[in-house]
């Protein structure tokens, strides 16, 4: 009998999945959510902000103002899992609009901790500003002994599994607005 090879892309790449457009209305709404320092659910960290992540979220509830953007992250990231990955995902967490001012990063982390968060099966993040809206903030994700750079290009819907090594780079100058949603199992990975 002989072996069959299975690839497994731990990174996945939807150029276009929203429009300028459709990204200048997501940052508009978001923009006017009132946002708070990131903050990491470490037992460790006073009221659980990490110097690690510097950087101002808000919440986008599930209600119908939303339900668009909710819609079309969960249909790419299901087809996405269905296609390459095929992990047991049952509910999503609720989005977080992200902007990172200038000198404001993410440290090197994984989407996967404790309690609730040990149900995490894949991450996702939505590139909202134009590429020459900012200098810095990449998103690195750790596959080997080497970063890999994500796309910049707005609209962008980069996905990954939550235990996958990945940070932020500082920004240099201007403003990067993107979001993140995370796709929970009822069990932890085993």
């Amino acid at each position: 009998m002989t072996g069959r090879r299975v690839e497994l892309p731990l990174m996945t790449v939807v150029e276009a999945a929203f429009t300028a457009a459709e990204c200048g209305q997501i940052v508009a709404a978001g923009a006017a959510l009132p946002l708070e320092p990131g903050k990491v659910n470490d037992p460790k960290a006073s009221d659980g902000v990490v110097g690690g992540r510097q950087v101002g979220v808000a919440a986008m509830p599930l209600e119908p103002a939303y339900n668009w953007i909710y819609e079309r992250l969960v249909s790419r990231a299901l087809s996405i899992n269905e296609q390459h990955l095929g992990f047991e995902i049952e509910q999503t967490e609720t989005i977080q609009f992200l902007s990172y001012a200038p000198g404001q990063h993410y440290d090197w982390h994984v989407d996967i901790g404790t309690e609730e968060m040990a149900l995490r099966k894949l991450s996702i993040v939505a590139m909202l500003s134009p590429p020459s809206d900012y200098d810095g903030g990449e998103l690195e994700l750790l596959f080997g002994d080497r970063p890999s750079v994500a796309p910049r290009s707005q609209g962008s819907l980069i996905f990954f599994p939550s235990f996958v090594l990945h940070r932020v780079r500082p920004i240099g100058g201007g403003r990067r607005y993107s979001l993140a949603l995370w796709l929970r199992g009822v069990r932890p990975f085993r």
